[in-house]
């Protein structure tokens, strides 16, 4: 999942058995709850190096409490602006070519 799609970072703390992999491995983005030392997660979409470490982090996880997914939004598709020939702004009321 790595490169220039978004994720979003999901953990399970009924799955997390504390062993402290996801801090060592981004310390950024997993903190351990002080309680129970389970995972708290500190950044929900983590990006560059961050991101990276999380990846890793949730591949390592030795219980499979980590995992990245597609944001809620990111099935979406973004509207674009009507553009005519050769980049040009749509012809319209106050912009006659």
């Amino acid at each position: 999942m790595s490169g220039g799609s978004p994720a979003e970072v999901s953990v399970d703390t009924g799955t997390c058995i504390g062993s402290g992999q996801c801090v060592r491995l981004a310390p950024a983005v997993f903190a351990q709850r002080d309680e129970d030392g389970l995972v708290a997660l500190l950044v929900a979409r983590p990006v560059g190096p961050q991101r990276r470490d999380a990846e890793t982090a949730a591949a390592l996880c030795p219980s499979g409490a980590i995992r990245l997914v597609p944001p809620p939004d990111a099935g979406k598709q973004r509207s674009r602006p009507d553009v005519r020939r050769f980049g040009g702004p749509a012809a319209g009321p106050g912009r006659e070519r």
